[in-house]
């Protein structure tokens, strides 16, 4: 009983965290940014007057709510880009959440006296939530799939919801399911790669390039029992790609073009070296770097809102946009955040690291040379499990050791 009754305490622990997070997040970080009062959705206000009063209660009748000085800090950051989400009127993340984590969790935590009954419903929120995943809100609109008809690839594959990560979370930390902790991570990154490798842009160029490059020399560096497991484990990502696209009209196309050509030339020739062999291939984007560095020094302290209200386009960029919105200091305190957290991930054991590798190789060259952050479902899977990782190491070692 009384190791049923710890699991329930960390559970609650863990939830509140959550809600301080897109609380804090929604609000107090209004003072750093200019553009606060850009969000006119109702739905945004609704859904954060609901969030305080879930945490209200949770304080209340919930008294186990103190966190370290390092556990703040990867509060705070997460809360600040969860509050420019906001803001950016991408409301589906967040009413999603609410409409169907939030009350299944709540309930859970507060009349469920089993850990076993958490658990079924930690399972029945995954399975709901896949749906939503994959026929989810079309993220874009002039990809390779899209034009080849392809559309089904890019459902939702951007918009990895909370749902499923607080799912993860529990299972991986308290009930030690060694299939699921593993398993979970490794459909989604597959999802990932697929979108990475068919939508044939500049940040899947970039992306392909430093994720075999690092795995090459982690492949030569490493000792044997990580060396057996990595490269199969990349390879069978790319396997299971390949078979997520078959199930999508992408494959008359790859039918149609394997009759007419050699596949392996014709693909290359028709996706990645347009992109390489072409004469402009910045196509732009140093005009909008330099003129969003320009930005930056004439206002190098504090914010200036989004680059979006300027100019009507993000930066490409996402070291430019965190400075840009959030000022010289706390953006680069962001980004320095960012690459803590790789590091930590990429340092800590096998399942981690490997869910490290995948998801940032697979979103962060993107945020380098296009798409803005905030509506990138990837980054906001890398920084929520990457960040509830770090802060419960002791409790996924623990569990480690009880398999």
């Amino acid at each position: 009983m009384e190791k049923k009754l710890m699991l329930r305490e960390c559970m609650i622990r863990e939830l509140s965290t959550i809600l301080f997070v897109i609380c804090f997040g929604m609000f107090a970080i209004s003072l750093l940014i200019k553009s606060f009062f850009d969000c006119s959705m109702v739905s945004e206000v609704i859904v954060g007057i609901s969030m305080f009063l879930l945490l209200a209660i949770n304080i209340c009748f919930f008294r186990d709510f103190r966190y370290k000085w390092k556990s703040i800090i990867h509060i705070l950051f997460p809360a600040c880009l969860i509050y420019n989400l906001v803001i950016n009127h991408e409301q589906y993340f967040i009413v999603w959440y609410a409409e169907i984590a939030i009350p299944m969790y709540m309930l859970a935590v507060l009349f469920c006296k089993m850990p076993m009954d958490i658990e079924k419903i930690t399972l029945y929120t995954m399975m709901l939530s896949i749906p939503f995943v994959l026929f989810g809100e079309k993220v874009w609109q002039n990809s390779m799939v899209e034009r080849l008809g392809g559309e089904q690839l890019n459902l939702g594959v951007s918009y990895i919801l909370l749902p499923i990560v607080i799912a993860f979370m529990l299972h991986f930390t308290y009930y030690r399911k060694k299939s699921i902790g593993i398993l979970i991570p490794y459909i989604i990154n597959c999802m990932l790669l697929a979108k990475m490798l068919f939508t044939a842009t500049r940040g899947a160029v970039l992306s392909l390039i430093l994720l075999g490059g690092y795995l090459i020399v982690d492949h030569s560096t490493e000792k044997v029992k990580i060396k057996e497991k990595i490269l199969p484990l990349f390879l069978g990502g790319l396997i299971g790609v390949l078979f997520f696209a078959l199930q999508n009209e992408i494959v008359e196309y790859l039918f149609d073009f394997v009759c007419r050509n050699n596949l392996f030339v014709g693909f290359i020739n028709k996706s990645y070296t347009e992109i390489l062999a072409n004469a402009n291939i910045y196509n732009g984007r140093d005009v909008v770097w330099e003129r969003a560095w320009d930005m930056i020094l004439l206002n190098s302290m504090g914010s200036i809102g989004r680059y979006e209200d300027a100019y009507g386009e993000y930066p490409h960029n996402i070291i430019l946009q965190l400075m840009l919105e959030y000022g010289f200091l706390f953006g680069t305190g962001i980004f320095v955040w960012l690459i803590y957290l790789f590091y930590k991930g990429i340092t800590n054991f096998f399942e981690v690291k490997i869910f490290t590798l995948l998801t940032f190789f697979s979103v962060f060259p993107k945020l380098m040379v296009s798409s803005a952050y905030w509506r990138e479902g990837a980054f906001w899977f890398f920084l929520i499990m990457t960040s509830y990782y770090i802060n419960n190491k002791a409790n996924l070692l623990r569990g480690r050791c009880d398999e």
